[in-house]
């Protein structure tokens, strides 16, 4: 792929309704990541305090970045899904995080996955809970998707009672890249 003629900005946008792609809450407003977001989602994922429990996530370096964001705008183009960028409201919006559903792998599978990547200043404060309530919300409404899964880390306390919260229930275990994940799912329909 050469990341030097490919534009997120324009890529597959006249056949996306960028309006019904968009999600708010009571204190973020959620948008598809755009390549003028790559520092930003950079700064994110070099912070190793954000990825201390993702296996298999190494985004180094603005290439590797942008080659996120393509794939990720694929992503929604085909399975009208994907992950937003998470700001919070006001004059000034303030990033926080990434989040949504993705398809991944599970054991030969590939199945909708709902993840989250915050800022440290972030944690909390409530961010996840809210952004996960919303984002299964318009999934309900905007897909055909019935089950929704989430990985985490067993040690990651803060996540595992996010899913309990949203009323997910333990589906076992996966091992991705020699680490332990607990699986969980959650019926939308």
């Amino acid at each position: 792929m050469n990341l030097e003629t490919m534009n997120l900005e324009t890529m597959n946008l006249e056949t996306m309704n960028l309006e019904t792609k968009n999600l708010e809450t009571k204190r973020c407003y959620c948008r598809l990541p755009l390549e003028a977001d790559t520092d930003l989602l950079q700064a994110l994922y070099a912070d190793t305090r954000t990825g201390q429990f993702s296996p298999n996530i190494n985004h180094n370096g603005p290439e590797a970045i942008r080659t996120m964001l393509y794939q990720w705008r694929l992503h929604w183009d085909h399975h009208g899904f994907g992950p937003w960028l998470i700001e919070v409201k006001g004059d000034r919006p303030k990033p926080i995080g990434v989040g949504g559903v993705s398809m991944r792998n599970f054991d030969g599978q590939s199945l909708p996955n709902l993840w989250y990547r915050f800022f440290p200043d972030a944690w909390g404060s409530g961010f996840a809970t809210e952004f996960t309530e919303a984002c299964l919300t318009w999934m309900r409404r905007e897909t055909q998707v019935d089950t929704v899964f989430a990985l985490v880390h067993p040690q990651n306390s803060a996540s595992l009672r996010v899913l309990e919260k949203l009323g997910m229930q333990s589906d076992g275990e996966l091992q991705l890249a020699e680490q332990t994940s607990l699986r969980y799912r959650l019926k939308l329909v």
